[in-house]
């Protein structure tokens, strides 16, 4: 290590890993050097790597901001008793630097790290520190630095508590600061982890990286034992190779009360020349601490071997051989650049073929498509003894056609000759990315069509399907119009458009109603396509009325009138017909009908009764009609004029009062005029009434106690007086 200005700051010069002990961290230390001035300096620590297959590797320079003594700020140091994380110190700058933020300990255990500060304060400064789980961990209250002791370290204690579960915790241990003119400067939280302390050895165990191990001959390969819980005292675990002539192995490893949480690793190392393939077990005896019934299962490690063979060395291009060489024995390989290719229509794509050994002759690959509708491919390509080692390109190109499907071709390789007949190639998948695109077509969206009427529309693929293709359409409400039910198109008649009809269906009703024809695409590749529905207007070919057979009549007192009520076309729902008497101490009138989706049609009766009052006067009453649901909420009806004939009259201060024949209808007083009541029998004098001359007034003579005269009249003109 090598610091850029030692005048501000030196660092610990050299580090050496060695085989064993390349996996324990190593620190590193920086001084800041106190001078004379008052400048914040940056130094760049830069690391020079050499030996052990390392030569090769760079590290980042580590930037030291050198803050200058004046400067307010806290320096935190772990030295956390049981196992701590550490983050290393990245140089003080203007507030807080900790060299540690995480720590690991085990319940009942404890940790601790202190605090400093960088420079004198203004007065006291307190520091107060809380745990986010008092029930997980502890830790020292407060602190407080003077202008006295603020150089001197101060220590924080930190206690995992040992609870009753078997929870592994993580607590924050939090910083507040106060005074001194530190106020505003901040610290990180401490991250604790809490490991819980696994009560029954039953419990406990072992956690090793893998238990098989692939290795050549003459080399080596590693894997990792790690404890879960903490135990208390020293744990060893002796491992053992069933056959030592062929693999060693790390003898043993020690966990401590510290180390126990950290991996360790067991090296596993073969011999050289075995001769031939070989598999040893490798097994682990565990002792100490609570971990004595704890098992570890065998790991297993093939060894394969690597034959040699004796060739000779000699060079080409003069025809020279200068002896023969031990070499590795190479299988017969072939090389292949890539195994698959994403491609676009009428595209191409390549990859390239080369052999990993010399032939013994000439070594044909035949190459096939899977599908040459798709893709087609380079058919045969030769290696001979001479390009062996010469990379050869392979062109797949793809096929320019009418559907819209990506399909995936398969480009497979047979191999013959040269000692290559037993050798296998990995497929070449190439995803061919079609330019078509499935979809349909339809002339229209919508149409208006007159009830009983047709209308049309034609749907078409926009690309040849992969099998047949069906659109099976639905009319939304079959009672208003139906709907050509099923269209069907093949790899033949894809691109010829087909008709749809839609039919309007003649009902009684004289609604507008709008249907919608949904479209229903399977099959051929098509399932995911759709389609916009169609929608048709029905135009009804019926009228919303109400016809009423009269809207006026004459009516007596205490008489009854009728007039019928019919719908004119089929409601959607029920109709209802309220009827009001503008009089209802003159004439009442049925009060409400209701027609109905089955009687619409049939005439329904509406009686004016006539309410026989004590006056003499005639009357006019309007009936009047409220009309509501099955469409018919807009309609109105004429009003119906009821005109009552008082059937009271007076003459000469007597009442009268019409009646009816029931034998011919028509109407008469109920008495003779002059006659005091209603006869009470053929006798009943005082029924007789008076005597009226035909065409004459009531100038007295027709009282039955009138004079006599024997004159006889001279002129028959009526209201002659004599």
């Amino acid at each position: 290590m090598t610091s850029s200005d030692t005048t501000a700051a030196t660092v610990t010069p050299l580090l050496t890993f060695t085989t064993s002990n390349w996996s324990r961290p190593q620190t590193i230390t920086i001084t800041a050097e106190n001078d004379n001035d008052t400048d914040n300096e940056t130094v760049i620590i830069s690391y020079a790597i050499s030996g052990g297959g390392y030569d090769t590797v760079s590290m980042a320079n580590f930037t030291a901001t050198m803050i200058d003594n004046d400067t307010a700020a806290i320096t935190q140091l772990a030295t956390a008793a049981v196992t701590q994380l550490a983050i290393s110190a990245t140089a003080v700058v203007a507030g807080v630097t900790q060299s540690a933020t995480v720590m690991i300990m085990s319940e009942g255990r404890t940790g601790a790290y202190t605090i400093v500060l960088n420079s004198e304060p203004e007065g006291d400064v307190t520091i107060r520190l809380t745990s986010s789980d008092i029930a997980v961990a502890t830790v020292t209250r407060s602190l407080t630095f003077t202008t006295s002791n603020w150089s001197r370290p101060q220590t924080i204690t930190i206690t995992a508590v040992n609870d009753p579960d078997m929870d592994n915790e993580t607590v924050a241990i939090r910083h507040v600061i106060s005074g001194g003119g530190y106020g505003s400067v901040s610290m990180s939280d401490i991250k604790v982890r809490i490991i819980d302390r696994t009560p029954s050895s039953a419990l406990k165990s072992i956690i090793q990286s893998t238990t098989t191990v692939d290795i050549g001959e003459n080399t080596t390969d590693t894997y990792t034992v790690v404890l879960d819980a903490d135990p208390t005292g020293d744990v060893v675990i002796a491992m053992t190779s069933s056959d030592t002539n062929i693999v060693t192995v790390t003898p043993s490893l020690t966990f401590t009360t510290n180390n126990w949480a950290t991996p360790q690793i067991v090296t596993v190392t073969s011999v050289r020349d075995i001769n031939v393939d070989k598999v040893v077990y490798v097994s682990h005896t565990v002792t100490g601490s609570g971990y004595n019934a704890v098992t570890m299962s065998d790991v297993l490690v093939h060894v394969s071997d690597i034959p040699v063979e004796f060739v000779q060395v000699c060079n080409f291009w003069f025809f020279v051989c200068f002896g023969w060489q031990l070499e590795e024995v190479k299988p017969q390989s072939i090389i292949q650049s890539a195994t698959s290719a994403t491609i676009a229509e009428t595209a191409t794509g390549t990859y390239t073929i080369v052999l990993g050994k010399k032939p013994t002759s000439d070594v044909t690959i035949r190459l096939t498509s899977s599908d040459t509708t798709a893709a087609t491919v380079t058919p045969l390509l030769t290696f001979t003894r001479r390009n062996w080692s010469s990379p050869q390109m392979v062109t797949v190109t793809s096929v320019n056609d009418n559907d819209a499907v990506r399909e995936t071709v398969i480009i497979s390789h047979a191999i013959s000759g040269g000692g290559y007949d037993t050798v296998s190639m990995a497929n070449f998948t190439a995803t061919m990315i079609d330019d078509d695109t499935a979809g349909i077509t339809q002339s229209v969206t919508s149409a208006t069509i007159a009830e009983s009427a047709t209308a049309t529309y034609t749907v078409v693929l926009d690309s040849e399907p992969t099998s047949d293709v069906t659109i099976r359409l639905t009319s939304s409400d079959t009672t208003a119009a139906t709907v050509t039910p099923l269209l069907t198109f093949t790899r033949r008649n894809w691109s010829r458009p087909q008709m749809v009809t839609v039919t309007g269906v003649n009902d009684n009703d004289a609604v507008r109603e709008t249907v919608i024809i949904s479209h229903a695409i399977s099959g051929g590749g098509y399932d995911t396509v759709s389609m916009a529905s169609f929608t048709a207007t029905m135009i009804d070919d019926d009228t919303a009325g109400i016809t009423q057979s009269v809207t006026s009549a004459t009516i007596a007192e205490s008489a009854t009138a009728t007039y019928t009520v019919v719908l004119d076309s089929e409601p959607t729902s029920d109709v209802t017909i309220r009827l009001t008497s503008s009089d209802t101490t003159a004439a009442t009138v049925t009060p409400v009908l209701t027609f109905t989706r089955r009687n619409w049609s049939r005439p329904q009766m509406v009686t004016v009764t006539g309410v026989n009052d004590g006056d003499t006067d005639n009357e006019t009453v309007v009936i009047s009609h409220a009309i509501s649901g099955g469409g018919y909420d807009a309609l109105s009806m004429t009003n119906f004029t009821a005109t009552m004939i008082d059937d009271d009259i007076t003459f000469k201060g007597l009442s009268y009062t019409l009646i009816t024949s029931p034998d011919t209808g028509r109407i008469w007083l109920d008495r003779n005029l002059g006659a005091t009541r209603v006869a009470t029998s053929s006798t009943d004098s005082a029924a007789y009434g008076y005597s009226y001359q035909w065409g004459r007034n009531d100038d007295g003579h027709e009282s039955r106690t009138s004079g006599i005269t024997t004159t006889r009249a001279t002129t028959i003109a009526p209201a002659h007086n004599n």
